[in-house]
């Protein structure tokens, strides 16, 4: 009886230290990710500006690129945004994430591979990234211009469109006063038109272009208002990021 008392007992043991251990690395597994902020992109531009300081002596690395780097390390599925299982997984690594980024920005500063950055490598690297960002800087101010100039386009087809929509059958104009066929040789040459009626044409197309497509014309701008005014931040990060490695250069 005693000895089936002591075997309950020692199988007790075990499985409470079985079950202690797998806690216990439960614990260790999650211990990351609880101690990890709960924005981690946010988080992620934060720790990235960091490291720039401390190695760089200036944040000088675009918004845009520091997100792509966050997702290339995140985002598994490719799909652009983090869903919870990914962000859950990424906190996971939060404790070395300092460590990796100081890591990954020295190593691709330290050209000779030395293990260290000199002062030169540093100013080369800032050199790299202000031509980098004024390479970006162009590119938005040419995407500001094409989407401006795309609505200019889409409003004057919808115009040009609607215009000829809206004139009645009746009111069309005379081939004769179109193309100068059918006009006697005494009517002057065909372009010659009478300025009022030609007015009072224009004037009716601009009339339909205003009633029909005025809804769609709002839409448009506000599309292209809401990508401008995305641009222009853009912009203005990008120019902030240009005057901040210049400084840094002539201190």
């Amino acid at each position: 009886m005693k000895v089936q008392l002591n075997l309950v007992i020692h199988a007790a043991l075990a499985v409470s230290a079985m079950i202690g251990g797998t806690a216990c690395n439960k614990t260790a597994a999650t211990q990351a990710a609880e101690e990890a902020p709960a924005d981690i992109e946010s988080a992620y531009f934060g720790l990235s500006a960091e490291v720039q300081k401390e190695i760089l002596g200036v944040e000088a690395r675009p918004l845009s690129d520091v997100r792509k780097e966050l997702m290339a390390k995140a985002d598994k599925d490719g799909d652009g945004i983090l869903s919870e299982q990914e962000k859950t997984d990424f906190k996971a690594q939060w404790k070395e994430m300092k460590d990796q980024l100081r890591a990954e920005l020295k190593a691709s500063l330290d050209k000779n591979k030395d293990g260290t950055v000199s002062e030169e490598e540093k100013k080369a690297g800032l050199e790299a990234l202000g031509q980098q960002i004024k390479t970006a800087i162009h590119a938005t101010l040419e995407e500001i211009r094409t989407a401006q100039q795309d609505m200019r386009d889409k409003i004057k087809a919808a115009c040009s469109k609607s215009g000829d929509a809206g004139k009645p059958e009746a009111e069309a104009e005379p081939t004769a006063l179109k193309d100068g066929t059918g006009r006697s040789a005494n009517q002057g040459p065909a372009d010659d038109l009478d300025a009022e009626s030609t007015n009072q044409e224009i004037e009716k197309e601009l009339n339909a272009c205003q009633t029909v497509v005025q809804a769609e014309k709002d839409k448009m701008h506000e599309m292209l208002k809401a990508s401008l005014e995305k641009l222009h931040a853009e912009l203005d990060e990008l120019k902030g990021k240009l005057g901040s490695i210049d400084e840094a250069q002539s201190a």
